[in-house]
């Protein structure tokens, strides 16, 4: 957003190469043939796994060698009645670090692609009790590089920096002033401080139109 890069304050790299990413979606979005209930699925939201030990989820996460052992599955059907009828939207995603997907190799990605989204489509049959696989009409399996490519976000990341012991909504309100580097430029969305989520996105969305208000008040302009 600055050119040159010389224009952007020391700090402010040293903040942002200080901050960790947040996690990143790998989502497998399906039309399937027949209604939710024929196909075993009878709530929007649902969220399912093997533990709730949310250590043994990260490091599940953390890597892509094994199958991902939480997931969450959306059924835009019950958000949106007048989808067309006799059709399934639904999409299973977990949300994973994106560092594991850096050392993938092109020759090797849509192997990996089709593996995982056959990984999570297990585990989803295992809460519908229905084997719709036979039904689905189409499916898309989405990654990082995905993300990436067609959002621009970097490495994939849409959820912002991760909130930490060390960064987190509190400690980055604290250090609101000095964390403002460039007057008139203010940062709404995931990466704004309090992060992501519906809620916070309004919050940081309000947030930053309060400051460019300020801004824009203390040079007379409004």
């Amino acid at each position: 957003m600055i050119e040159p890069l010389s224009e952007v304050p020391e700090g402010a790299i040293r903040m942002i190469n200080n901050r960790k990413l947040s996690v990143v979606p790998v989502s497998v979005i399906m039309l399937i043939e027949g209604t939710p209930e024929e196909n075993g699925i009878t709530d929007y939201s649902t969220f399912s796994g093997t533990t709730m030990d949310t250590n043994k989820i990260w490091e599940n996460y953390a890597n892509i060698t094994e199958p991902y052992n939480y997931i969450t599955t959306i059924c835009l059907n019950y958000a949106n009645p007048t989808l067309p009828e006799g059709i399934t939207q639904l999409s299973i995603t977990a949300l994973v670090p994106s560092k594991p997907f850096e050392d993938v190799r092109e020759e090797d990605y849509f192997d990996l692609k089709r593996r995982l989204a056959n990984e999570m489509i297990e585990e989803c049959l295992k809460i519908t009790k229905v084997d719709f696989r036979d039904r689905i009409i189409e499916f898309e399996v989405t990654t990082p590089m995905t993300v990436a490519h067609y959002v621009g976000a970097w490495k994939g990341n849409i959820y912002g920096y991760l909130h930490s012991m060390e960064d987190h909504a509190v400690a980055r309100l604290q250090m609101k002033e000095k964390d403002h580097f460039i007057e008139g430029l203010e940062f709404a969305g995931a990466h704004g401080m309090s992060g992501d989520g519906m809620g916070p996105q309004i919050t940081n969305g309000r947030a930053a139109a309060k400051g460019v208000k300020e801004d824009m008040e203390k040079k007379g302009r409004l």
